[in-house]
């Protein structure tokens, strides 16, 4: 299990929920934990334009795309 990766996908501004979960991590045989920084949608001004003009008021995206944070989670797979 030594050789077993982790990424997990944090928000640069939730520093806190990292330390939460390498403080969890600690005493689990996984040491090899890859912190990759998510694109923050709320945050992001082109996101933002992007959600309003694209999918706010459209209601055959309900329950697909909520919110610019749901655009930040896809550009950070893109990345």
């Amino acid at each position: 299990m030594n050789n077993i990766s982790i990424c997990l996908i944090n928000l640069k501004r939730r520093e806190d929920r990292k330390q939460k979960v390498q403080y969890r991590l600690l005493n689990t045989p996984f040491k090899n934990i890859d912190f990759i920084e998510a694109v923050d949608g709320i945050n992001t001004k082109k996101l933002n334009n992007i959600y309003i003009s694209e999918y706010q008021d459209r209601p055959w995206y309900y329950g697909q795309i909520t919110s610019p944070g749901a655009l930040g989670l896809i550009e950070t797979w893109r990345k």
